[in-house]
């Protein structure tokens, strides 16, 4: 593990093992803002812009909600710049999937491993997250490289329901022969696995096949293929019950979103543990 300042992220945690390399940026959301293997990126990288203006690129997270959420804060938030952004493209959620991708985050590391922090005392712009959130919660990321692939492991609390997820722009290549198999309720029933190319455009939740403790889905493109591996079985507060694909049209870009609960049902979890394991190959 090392630190550097970058120019664009600010001060990066770097942690190598092997061929791969993650790079985590603190200060804009705990990010993950490069992953490659063998030299190869995983991410979009084309995207750069976009992360930075509006978190719409490279490796933001989801918490402590998804999506957008009903609640809006009554604090001025004009010296906040993503915010006039969003509204600029229709978002009428100024903390989209959640306060945590635009907070800065306190910081240990250990080894190729580092744990982020924030809560609802937390500041933005000089507002505690709880008032921007609508609740107060605590959250905790580790990511952690190791020689099978990244970790990224979640511990929350909140007042209210939270969620948890990534929400990764990965490159690609090629949208014609790019492919994902995800390991989900909506595969036929002989097969178990919902094989899906890219040439159409793709924003839609499925429910986590829940036959084993484990399950994994995978994309494949002309110069990877990455593994995204949850826990699907077990207590409600570790498991992650959807997945949700998105891909427009035209875009080079693919994410593929762990969700801690059902994208469809009622949020009921106080409480989540749980941690997504990424093995790219080359």
């Amino acid at each position: 593990m090392k630190t550097r300042q970058h120019p664009q992220f600010g001060a990066c945690v770097e942690l190598e093992t092997g061929p791969m390399r993650a790079v985590i940026s603190p200060a804009l959301g705990m990010s993950l803002v490069a992953f490659t293997v063998g030299g190869v990126s995983v991410l979009d990288e084309s995207r750069q812009l976009q992360f930075l203006d509006i978190r719409k690129g490279l490796g933001p997270l989801i918490l402590p909600h998804f999506g957008a959420a009903p609640f809006r804060p009554d604090a001025d938030l004009g010296s906040i710049p993503h915010v006039a952004r969003l509204k600029a493209i229709g978002v009428d959620d100024p903390f989209q999937h959640g306060v945590g991708r635009y907070s800065a985050w306190a910081i240990e590391a250990d080894g190729e491993k580092v744990r982020g922090t924030i809560d609802g005392n937390t500041r933005l712009a000089g507002i505690p997250l709880a008032d921007l959130e609508g609740f107060g919660f605590e959250a905790a990321v580790t990511y952690e490289l190791d020689a099978e692939g990244l970790k990224i492991a979640f511990d929350l609390a909140g007042e209210k329901p939270v969620a948890g997820g990534i929400h990764f722009y990965y490159d690609l290549v090629n949208r014609q022969t790019a492919r994902v198999e995800l390991s989900v309720e909506e595969a036929p029933a002989d097969d178990g696995v919902l094989r899906i190319d890219f040439r159409g455009a793709h924003n839609k939740g499925y429910h986590a096949r829940g036959t084993q403790e484990y399950c994994t889905h995978r994309l494949t493109t002309d110069r990877y293929t990455l593994d995204t591996t949850v826990r699907v079985r077990g207590p409600a507060s570790q498991t992650f019950d959807s997945v949700i694909l998105f891909s427009p049209e035209g875009q080079q870009f693919a994410c593929i979103e762990p969700l801690s609960y059902r994208h469809d049902g009622q949020n009921e979890k106080r409480a989540f543990q749980g941690t997504i394991r990424l093995t790219p190959r080359v």
